[in-house]
């Protein structure tokens, strides 16, 4: 019976950066993942999660901001 390799643990800044070698310094997504050591298939799970959290984000202070004016307004 052969072992299950247990999963490598990175840090959320490793994810991040990894990330910002292909959003912010035009690497490709192969390209980071090999120099990486990461498969693609794995930098790609980081970017979409990343993308989505950064719209999430945005949502969340867009929404934010509009309560703050309609409070400001109606006092």
């Amino acid at each position: 019976m052969t072992q299950r390799r247990k999963p490598r643990k990175y840090t959320d800044e490793f994810r991040e950066e990894a990330v910002k070698l292909v959003t912010e310094q035009g690497y490709s997504v192969t390209e980071a993942a090999n120099s990486l050591g990461i498969t693609t298939k794995l930098l790609y799970n980081w970017k979409d999660k990343f993308i989505f959290l950064a719209a999430v984000r945005q949502l969340i202070f867009s929404i934010n901001k509009t309560n703050y004016f309609a409070l400001s307004v109606s006092r």
